[in-house]
């Protein structure tokens, strides 16, 4: 009996120890299988060349 009860010991711990890394797993699992069903961004649209020129220096400020 007390053999068996060791072992029962060792078994609780280890699930105790493993049982958060299984958790994190299945969660993992569930939203990889989510992102892999929805639906492709659509392609970004490349900003205007106008952006840039607009921005304005502050006397006193360099630009690096």
């Amino acid at each position: 009996m007390n053999t068996f009860l060791s072992y029962l010991t060792v078994l609780a711990v280890f699930v105790l120890l493993a049982l958060p890394s299984l958790v994190g797993q299945a969660q993992e699992r569930r939203i990889d299988r989510e992102l892999a069903q929805r639906p492709p961004d659509p392609e970004p649209v490349a900003p205007e060349r106008e952006s840039r020129r607009r921005a304005v220096l502050l006397p006193g400020h360099a630009r690096w």
